[in-house]
């Protein structure tokens, strides 16, 4: 009867010959249960991730590889050595005549050969790298140095050999592999009540549907059963172990969607992050159109970027916010476009209790027949999610009959209740007395009007601080803007809000003379912007050269054109300017 292995090692052997050598040299060590994977550096990493979710008790491996594993697993990694009798194995083989050789790798590596290259009879030059990116510079001064051969362990070999040189590895041989597989087993009889407790648990884990990654205290990968996009995955939740709060987050990769939950776990006085991974999919990329999900840092920089927050509007809306905040109920906000809706929502959600878990943006008016469909009809879609925050964008934009459809479908799912909703209208008017009856009957909203930006009793003081912004962003002085100027842009009207007001403040900015703004600078500026009067705000030539009395699609192409040609043939800030997509810019052009 065979008696069962007693401990797991996998082994990452950088090069072919090492593994050949190891299948030899593990069948002596029956306690060991080895496995074996081939693959230098990033391929070694890559075996180890997808391997980890088998309970390995040590990881064996050499030079660079090993260093690597160890930067990133909390298991314990073995490293295999080279020993004098493999140094000189390789000189007779390679360098029989004893000429002037130079050892090249990291320094892990040839640490154990420092004292031969010193004191041998043979001509040995020892070059050491701690890190990849040094490699190219010690490689020049190899060249330089003459040598006849070149001694590289595996991630040199290839560059020394591009460079036209002399080169073979450094190859371990039985005997450091020998001395590893001890060195392995030993660790696991001094740590073998430890290592039972550890198998127990990992073989609990990859009961459970959800997929793990454990991180340490010092961010190592203790274990993770991860596998499908691991590696843009982990870098995912590298990012987030910065704050060892409960959290829950959203990642999306393709079709793929991620939902995490962050933990943080003590066990026997150690402290580590759990991260649990469920797992979905749309049926194609073009399900996720309209719908974005991102956590709390994703929103924290699309405020802070944003020209609402750089004005200071947050402190002008204080009090028309205030009903808003600390509510379980459904909020409507309504304003004119580009008023501060979606920044508010923002605002809300990063100011309130929920801010540790993700926050998805649907946007109305962006919605395609599939990812419509995705989003009333697949288990994974947002609105049957738990404790997320929705932000309805454009609302008034749905179609009648998907509102009632989508309105019903929330009551049904009980989403009010069980998430965080914050609906948004171009305005209160924008909605048919019925739809404001349906939404209030289904949602019980509270509602917050938005002012517009011509009602800032600080247009003044938002004017530098937009000036102040744009400047130390690129890197310039902040010109002085003359008081004709700063009183012509403040009784402006600003029919598009603050998406114009940025458009105005960048003109003046790259059409500034003599490093000011002036009342001819402010004029020119305003004039700039009026595609923005097309939505009935001034009485501009541009709006009135338009007849209404034809098909939307019509009018749509006619503004777009009329948008492109303000903005001097530039269809990307045609696009930002009218808030939609290049794609739809292209589309009404081409129809």
């Amino acid at each position: 009867m065979v008696t069962p292995a007693r401990y797991h090692v996998l082994f990452i052997a950088p090069y072919p010959e090492l593994a050949e050598v190891v299948a030899k040299i593990a069948p002596g060590f029956p306690d060991l249960d080895v496995t074996i994977h081939e693959g230098d550096l990033s391929k070694g990493l890559a075996a180890a991730l997808t391997s980890m979710d088998v309970s390995y008790d040590v990881v064996i491996s050499r030079g660079g590889t090993a260093q690597l594993l160890e930067d990133e697993f909390a298991l314990p990694v073995v490293e295999v050595g080279l020993s004098p009798s493999d140094l000189f194995r390789c000189l007779v083989q390679y360098n029989p005549g004893a000429k002037r050789c130079a050892l090249v790798g990291f320094s892990n590596v040839l640490e154990p050969l420092r004292d031969i290259a010193a004191f041998s009879d043979f001509d040995l030059d020892l070059f050491e790298v701690s890190f990849a990116d040094e490699l190219p510079l010690v490689l020049q001064t190899v060249q330089e140095g003459s040598y006849s051969l070149v001694l590289c362990d595996t991630f040199s070999l290839p560059q020394v050999r591009e460079l036209g040189l002399n080169a073979q590895l450094l190859a371990s041989g039985p005997d450091s592999v020998s001395k590893a597989l001890m060195e392995a087993q030993l660790f696991c009889e001094r740590s073998s009540d430890l290592l039972s407790k550890n198998r127990t648990l990992w073989n609990l884990v990859r009961t459970q549907d959800a997929r793990f990654v454990l991180f340490s205290n010092d961010g190592k990968i203790t274990y993770t059963n991860v596998k499908e996009g691991h590696d843009e995955l982990i870098s995912f939740m590298r990012e987030h172990l910065g704050e060892r709060t409960d959290e829950r987050l959203v990642f999306q990769l393709g079709r793929s969607l991620f939902h995490i939950h962050k933990m943080p776990v003590e066990s026997g006085g150690e402290n580590f992050l759990a991260f649990s991974v469920m797992h979905s999919q749309a049926p194609t990329n073009a399900a996720h159109v309209g719908i974005v999900r991102g956590n709390r840092s994703d929103i924290e920089d699309e405020y802070e970027r944003s020209i609402f927050h750089i004005t200071q509007a947050s402190q002008e809306l204080a009090q028309v916010l205030a009903p808003a905040r600390g509510t379980t109920r459904p909020i409507l906000l309504a304003g004119e476009p580009s008023c501060g809706k979606e920044q508010a929502a923002q605002l809300l959600y990063l100011t309130g209790s929920w801010r540790t878990r993700p926050y998805v943006r649907i946007d109305c008016s962006l919605l395609t027949d599939r990812s419509w469909d995705y989003l009333l009809n697949s288990p994974s879609s947002p609105l049957y999610g738990q404790e997320v925050t929705i932000f309805l964008n454009s609302f008034q934009d749905l179609p009648d009959a998907r509102t009632r459809l989508l309105l019903d479908a929330m009551r049904r799912s009980g989403l009010p209740a069980r998430d965080r909703l914050m609906v948004s209208v171009n305005a209160s008017k924008a909605l048919s007395a019925e739809m404001l009856e349906l939404l209030s009957e289904n949602l019980r909203p509270i509602m917050v009007e938005l002012p517009p930006l011509r009602e800032r009793g600080d247009l003044t003081q938002a004017i530098s601080l937009c000036l102040d912004s744009l400047c130390a962003e690129a890197g310039t002085p902040r010109p002085i803007v003359t008081e004709e100027a700063f009183k012509i842009l403040c009784e402006h009207p600003w029919p598009g809000n603050y998406a114009e007001f940025r458009t105005v403040m960048e003109y003046c900015l790259e059409h500034a003379s003599g490093g000011g703004i002036d009342a001819s600078c402010a004029r020119q500026a305003l004039q700039s912007s009026a595609p923005y009067s097309f939505g009935g705000r001034t009485d501009s030539a541009d709006a009135g050269s338009i007849s209404l009395m034809r098909p939307l699609h019509d009018i749509e192409r006619d503004i777009v054109k009329a948008t492109i040609e303000r903005c001097h043939g530039n269809q990307t800030e045609a696009a930002r300017i009218l808030q939609v997509s290049r794609t739809t810019i292209w589309r009404l052009l081409k129809d």
